[in-house]
């Protein structure tokens, strides 16, 4: 029986598994040892036929689906390569309107700023600025290469802050342990079990009103499945449990409020606008170019095999002379 079809299938199972380093970057199977040696036992077994099929062995046909896993072992080695020499996926997650710098990558990611508008819809935005060379703007879906790196964005809970006293006055919020200390955006980047369940929490401070504030912040989902009581026109929307603590680091106070609503607790307004903002996420993926060359020598290589099959089975199929 010809080894066409069970090569196919195994390099359908090798650009599967290549393909899948860009669509679903950065998770963390890419760098393991198994995966590196399944895609190095799948191109060994790609070989084992592309040799003698290179030949024409086994006829033209043969030999054009020869070239076509020729190119399917481009594509392996630059999965192997991506996910053995590239570097361990990065998360970066900064404040509205600070700067990181990227030494690997010569690089330094600007987080753009954000108002309560820009936190309720989810459209903050990365730039990547690199000496003599043009921006990269990464924005929500988006997919940006750099070399061997695809860079993206990811996005986290994130809540604008109003506060003020009882008199109505505005009261300034500081991050005592954030990347900002100056900042009215609190990112969610830790979980907390309550209630059996991991939520997202944080917390800031209101040197003027002398409060420090614990928030946790449940989605919809949330609210729907824990039957939290908010009102009517709350139905569907994200909310925040506020816990306020005095100087002394006793409780003053716990309310809870969904977007855009204010609240008072502990003798403060607060009010909370809730949404996303994005952290960057910088991971290794396989060389674009050799994909794209790997993938079109496997195309080109499938669509002769097909036609040569079918001009094959034409003429198999024509009657010869009688007499001849």
């Amino acid at each position: 029986m010809s080894s066409r079809f069970p090569s196919l299938a195994v390099a359908l199972v090798a650009l599967a598994l290549v393909v899948a380093q860009i669509v679903i970057p950065g998770a963390a199977i890419f760098h393991t040892w198994q995966y590196t040696v399944a895609l190095a036992v799948i191109g060994y077994l790609l070989v084992t036929y592309a040799t003698p099929a290179l030949r024409g062995q086994e006829g033209a046909a043969s030999r054009m689906l020869g070239a076509g896993l020729a190119g399917v072992l481009i594509v392996v080695a630059a999965g192997i390569a991506s996910g053995l020499l590239g570097p361990d996926t990065e998360r970066i997650s900064r404040a509205p309107g600070t700067i990181v710098p990227l030494p690997d990558i010569g690089a330094a990611a600007f987080f753009s700023n954000a108002d309560p508008q820009t936190i309720a819809s989810g459209d903050g935005m990365v730039s990547l600025r690199r000496r003599n060379h043009t921006d990269i703007v990464i924005s929500p879906g988006s997919h940006k290469f750099l070399g061997g790196l695809m860079l993206m964005l990811e996005p986290l809970p994130a809540a604008y802050f109003d506060a003020s006293d009882a008199g109505g006055n505005h009261l300034t919020i500081t991050q005592q342990t954030g990347s900002t200390f100056l900042s009215p955006v609190l990112l969610f980047k830790d979980r907390q079990s309550i209630a059996g369940e991991m939520q997202f929490v944080g917390g800031f401070e209101l040197p003027g009103a002398k409060r420090s504030v614990k928030v946790v912040y449940f989605d919809a989902e949330d609210v729907r499945r824990q039957h939290f009581p908010v009102p009517a026109e709350a139905a569907g929307k994200p909310v925040v449990l506020y816990d306020l603590f005095d100087s002394s680091d006793k409780s003053v106070g716990i309310g809870m409020a969904p977007s855009g609503a204010e609240v008072r607790v502990g003798g403060v307004l607060l009010k909370a606008t809730l949404g996303t903002y994005p952290q960057l996420l910088i991971a290794s993926v396989p060389a674009p170019i050799a994909v794209l060359i790997g993938l079109g020598l496997f195309v080109t290589g499938l669509a002769g095999m097909v036609v040569l099959q079918a001009q094959s089975g034409k003429e198999a199929r024509v009657p010869r002379p009688r007499g001849a």
